[in-house]
Order: structure tokens, then sequence, then C-alpha cells
């Protein structure tokens, strides 16, 4: 029996992971992708002075950073969330309510259908325009 290759991706759209069936090729390069960060970083680190050896003066900030914690990183999310709250305040206000329903309060489009007595084909066609006009101020 020939083995079964899968790799867990995840989909930034629905926020889930799912399992998918890949072949030998894909499986080995995505393997030595993750491998060639890894090693990549730990030889980075290997170079870099604890702070503890430093004797109080401040040479390199690695321990004490996360990539969550990166400032460059937590930047663009800042300006990125000050960018689509303004654009968000130009939607009218039940295209707001449709999207608060479905990325924060976490609803399908076929529960708010129901709620608001239309088809779930209806709501899926607003939720697009909505994303495409997000995008098209955002990008």
């Amino acid at each position: 029996m020939e083995e079964q290759y899968t790799l867990t991706v995840y989909n930034p759209l629905t926020g889930q992971s799912k399992t998918v069936v890949v072949t030998e090729a894909v499986y080995n390069e995505y393997r030595r992708g993750i491998w060639r960060m890894k090693d990549s970083d730990r030889r980075f680190r290997k170079n870099v002075s604890v702070f503890s050896d430093l004797n109080g003066d401040y040479d390199c900030f690695c321990e004490f950073c996360s990539d969550d914690n990166d400032p460059a990183r937590l930047t663009e999310r800042n300006l990125l969330q000050k960018d689509l709250l303004r654009v968000f305040e130009l939607l009218p206000e039940d295209d707001r309510v449709l999207l608060c329903a479905i990325f924060v309060e976490g609803k399908t489009e076929r529960e708010i259908a129901v709620l608001l007595g239309v088809s779930q084909k209806v709501i899926s066609r607003r939720k697009l325009r909505l994303i495409t006009f997000l995008k098209k101020f955002l990008i």
C-alpha cells in the first residue's frame, strides 16, 4: 500500500484548519521549508548575545520578542485596524450590521438570512460585495 502524505492547512476565510492529501514532492518541499526556517532561526539565535551576558547593556532583544510582539508587525496591524475602521464607518448601517454578524458574532450566512427574512444567496452576494469594497479601499 502506498504511503499517503497529508498536510494541515489553515483557511483564513473560514478560520478553520483542514487536512489535505498531497503528493510526496509537495509534502517534502513543505517540510524542507519548515526545517529551513527553524534552522535559520536556530543559527541566528546561537550567535546572539543573551541578555544576562550583557551586564546591563541592551544589544539584542530577540529573547524578549516573539513574532506576536514584533513592533513592525504590531504597527502594521494597528494601521490596518485604523484604516478598516475608517472604511467601516463609510458603510451604511445595514452593511455594518451584516459584517458584524458574520465576522464578530460568528453567525453563518444561513442564520443571518433567517433573521433578516431573505435567502442565503442574498446574504452571500452582499457579503461578497462588501468584502470587495473593503479590499478596494484597504489594498
